[in-house]
């Protein structure tokens, strides 16, 4: 997909690779700078923005002109002036740049290089970063989760081992559960690897257990549990209300009319910048990956109680019932009905016309 895309004598490339935690996207860059590191005669330059630490593209750059020649003493001293700089060291050089962890466009428009044939690559960490298809030659691609053949093949190299002797179901339910999600398999793997023969019997054991299925995927201080919790300890007491709420709608795509009914605008767009969750044109929200819901049912087990999960459930069924209301009337018109749709409809958005 990237090769495609490459012309040794067209400007500059932009690709941003996105896709939710432990999707790969970082493996996956860095694959793809190793493979074509031969086409890039001019070299390759890598950052990695880190949020409340590295999070200054004028570091980026310093650090960019630094490993190409310029010494710290004849950095002009206006880091405005930088970015000239850049764009003349760059100029007849076809480079590769890799940007990891960027979540604002002007992260990685700064540090674009200027010689043809240049590529930069990025792992997308939030949705504003679709600002960059404005760049001339931009490409944006999702990644998705590994096909069961590819997840197979992925957990059986973790494994370091032939898993043929395994129990079949027992291997069908450790895929299953992972979901082609790399990061899942590499630590099932990784587990079947230490603990030997036999051992996906009892992986799948603790599989089967409603409340460890997070916990049983990795050990005890690496584990799925651990890295999601991680990004969720980050999310404001808002948006981790909304990401618990979400794991109770029996749908996969929450409408937005429901989600405005319990939480805040900012508190979804927190969760979609945080890639926990995607969400459509419309504004519905949706989960990136199963293990996602399963890390956010078992936060508001934790953390809800029974009634306060029955009593916001309630709040986005009713929301719902506004958005099948306004349908039923603009598919149907007057006609007698059980349901008081007036009442119903009182005070609320005419969501027909959206």
């Amino acid at each position: 997909w990237i090769r495609r895309h490459l012309d040794p004598d067209g400007p500059p490339v932009v690709m941003v690779c996105s896709g939710p935690l432990g999707i790969g996207k970082s493996a996956f860059l860095s694959r793809a700078a190793y493979a074509m590191e031969d086409y890039f005669t001019g070299g390759q330059l890598t950052h990695e923005y880190v949020r409340g630490a590295q999070e200054d593209s004028d570091a980026a750059l310093q650090r960019f002109l630094r490993a190409l020649g310029v010494h710290q003493d004849a950095l002009p001293r206006d880091p405005r002036a930088w970015a000239d700089e850049y764009r003349t060291r760059t100029r007849d050089k076809r480079m590769l740049v890799v940007v990891e962890g960027a979540w604002e466009p002007a992260q990685v428009r700064g540090l674009v290089p200027t010689g043809r044939g240049s590529l930069v690559l990025v792992s997308g960490d939030g949705p504003d970063l679709g600002e960059l298809k404005l760049h001339p030659g931009a490409r944006m691609r999702d990644l998705d989760p590994l096909a069961r053949p590819d997840a197979q093949a992925l957990l059986q190299n973790r494994a370091e081992r032939d898993l043929g002797t395994e129990d079949p179901e027992s291997l069908d339910l450790i895929t299953y559960v992972c979901g082609g999600l790399p990061l899942a398999l590499v630590l099932a793997g990784a587990q079947l690897h230490k603990e030997g023969p036999g051992s996906a019997q009892a992986l799948a054991a603790k599989l089967r257990s409603t409340r460890g299925t997070l916990k049983a995927i990795g050990d005890e201080r690496t584990n799925l549990d651990v890295l999601f919790h991680t990004a969720y300890q980050e999310l404001s007491s808002e948006a981790a209300a909304l990401y618990r709420a979400l794991a109770s709608w029996p749908g996969p795509h929450c409408d937005a009319s429901v989600v405005r009914a319990i939480a805040p605008d900012n508190a979804a767009a927190e969760l979609v910048e945080a890639n926990l969750v995607g969400s459509d044109s419309a504004g519905s929200l949706r989960f990136r990956h199963d293990l996602m819901r399963t890390h956010a049912g078992e936060r508001a087990q934790a953390e809800d109680g029974a009634d306060q999960r029955e009593r916001t459930l309630v709040r986005m069924l009713d929301a719902y019932l506004v958005v099948l209301g306004s349908a039923e009337r603009a598919a149907r018109g007057e006609r007698l009905r059980v349901v008081d749709l007036d009442a119903l409809l009182a005070g609320s958005e005419d969501l027909s016309l959206i």
